[in-house]
């Protein structure tokens, strides 16, 4: 595994090869960051099942990756002591796992 610990930033990488990159570079050990728009609708697809908005919450984060083939984001965020953390399909939008906590 030549990526494994790399960091790598993969522009376009919603669809096509930039997303066939992003999974490849992802399966090998790399940490992928998206340069893309559907983080952006996959933290917002978290906020709207938490019933808020960016402005609502603190420390708004999300990162990309690939479990057994599935490509993922997870996205989390706090509002008001509590943390949530969302799993949500990278093709699909559909919410796999959430999960709040009190801190």
């Amino acid at each position: 595994m030549r990526l494994k610990d790399k960091v790598i930033l993969v522009t376009a990488s919603t669809r096509g090869i930039g997303l066939a990159i992003v999974k490849k570079c992802a399966e090998e050990g790399a940490r992928v960051y998206m340069a893309a728009r559907n983080m952006e609708q996959a933290q917002e697809i978290a906020l709207n099942h938490a019933g808020f908005t960016a402005d609502q919450v603190t420390n708004l984060h999300g990162d990309f990756d690939v479990d057994d083939g599935v490509p993922e984001y997870e996205v989390g965020f706090f509002q008001d002591g509590w943390e949530y953390d969302y799993t949500i399909h990278a093709d699909t939008g559909d919410i796999l796992e959430y999960d709040k906590d009190n801190d």
